[in-house]
């Protein structure tokens, strides 16, 4: 299967101080290197402040999570990822 799919889903959680901060969730297929993801934590960093952010709002108020699966955790239009 070629899907390299991956969900984003942002929710919103709190800080220590009770503020309200994003979480930006990934789930993707496993087998990236650690500076993919590193490049793409930072990307989403950067996008969701460009588009959401407050104004003065830093980097470190924005959480990116990012879970592997492998691809037979996976299924698309009823066919396993790694069935194939």
């Amino acid at each position: 299967m070629s899907h390299q799919a991956f969900l984003i889903r942002p929710h919103g959680g709190r800080t220590e101080k009770g503020r309200t901060m994003p979480i930006i969730r990934v789930e993707m297929f496993a087998g990236r290197s650690r500076e993919q993801k590193a490049a793409l934590a930072k990307r989403m960093t950067e996008a969701f402040l460009d588009t959401c952010g407050r104004p003065g709002q830093g980097p470190d108020g924005v959480w990116v999570l990012i879970e592997e699966m492998p691809p037979e955790n996976w299924a698309v239009g009823g066919e396993l990822g790694g069935s194939q």
